[in-house]
């Protein structure tokens, strides 16, 4: 039997599905996007206004699957080489791939429109294709280029080798973690919260959301492992209400304040503790169509922006551009994200395993 935290896995891939599928859609402005199709149900209307905050719910469970993995083991001795190749090296082929793939059909886009796809202040360069091909996209918080959502895989980078040696130095001092996890939230706040935070290495709004939403989940996973079931049970509790009187705010139309702070420091966290918390959720996200989608979620992430190029490039030739805003779209767009997302996943998993037979 599983245990309980690969029910973490089940969340990844319903994220990566709402961030690809819907929130990508309908507010990167793609060409093709005029209205927000079924803006009428809440849930994809939300979806619509914040689905940028996924990220954070990401970052949140990276955070937390770090700690309870990898604590252990660098208390044991694990070195920093060895800890990153495995978080880096795990993603790399991905990151080549699915870059190779955008290069190819946005010079495809670009050959029939005399513009690129994605057309909002993007920056296209040879410097910025050498910094996302090492995942560093977004190391100075930099105007998006090439595989767009690649972006994010900079703060997660920087998160883990932030992460790592804050164990590290702590390995004699254990009290100490949380404090120095706690200040590194609060310098993400500090970032939060300045006037202009948009281009020091660092020390900008991307790497903030990093800083609050990642150590969230650390710090989430220290309180979970130490607490006792009854603990657990009036934490719960306290959650509910938590929520209920944010509901109950937010009928009133009183605003959460930075949508950052509030998903990555209390929403996602939340959800995640209920997870692990409530059999059933347990049990629902455990389900194998969960853990398939979790399982290639990143796949599903980073192979977006090449599938949204296509997408529009068939369409567009086929005169069905307008059918984009039907329920069909929806329901076709997130299975060729997820059949597409598998067979590279097969693909590159193959590559790996004939250059270790070799």
């Amino acid at each position: 039997m599983r245990s309980k935290y690969y029910a973490l896995n089940g969340i990844k891939g319903i994220i990566a599905i709402a961030i690809a599928c819907v929130y990508h859609v309908a507010t990167i402005k793609f060409p093709y996007t005029i209205t927000h199709p079924f803006n009428d149900v809440s849930l994809i209307a939300w979806i619509y206004d914040n689905g940028g905050s996924f990220v954070e719910f990401f970052l949140v469970l990276s955070g937390f699957t770090s700690y309870l993995v990898y604590t252990s083991r660098i208390d044991n001795g694990e070195n920093f080489n060895s800890f990153i190749k495995k978080r880096f090296l795990r993603l790399f082929p991905l990151i080549v791939f699915s870059l190779i793939t955008s290069l190819i059909v946005d010079g495809i886009f670009f050959s029939r429109y005399n513009h690129p796809f994605f057309n909002d202040g993007s920056e296209n360069t040879f410097v910025s294709f050498t910094l996302a091909l090492f995942g560093m996209s977004a190391i100075d918080n930099g105007i998006q280029s090439w595989n767009f959502p690649a972006w994010s895989i900079t703060v997660f980078l920087f998160c883990w080798i932030i992460f790592y040696f804050v164990i590290y130095i702590t390995k004699n001092a254990k009290d100490l973690r949380v404090w120095f996890m706690l200040l590194i939230i609060f310098i993400g706040l500090f970032i939060q919260f300045i006037p202009s935070n948009t281009s020091m290495f660092l020390f900008n709004n991307d790497m903030s959301r990093g800083y609050i939403s990642f150590f969230s989940g650390t710090i989430l996973c220290h309180i979970y492992m130490k607490l006792e079931d009854k603990e657990k049970n009036m934490l719960a509790v306290a959650f509910i209400i938590y929520l209920i009187l944010i509901y109950i705010l937010s009928l009133v139309h009183i605003q959460m304040g930075s949508l950052t702070i509030f998903t990555g420091m209390f929403l996602w966290p939340i959800l995640t503790f209920f997870v692990l918390h409530f059999n059933i959720l347990n049990r629902l996200f455990l389900l194998k169509p969960l853990q398939f989608l979790g399982d290639i979620s990143f796949y599903i992430y980073l192979m977006n922006y090449t599938i949204e190029v296509i997408f529009y490039l068939l369409l567009d030739r086929w005169g069905l551009l307008h059918r984009m805003r039907a329920l069909p779209f929806y329901i076709s767009y997130i299975l060729i994200h997820i059949v597409i997302a598998y067979i590279v996943k097969k693909f590159l998993d193959g590559i790996e395993n004939n250059i270790k037979n070799k």
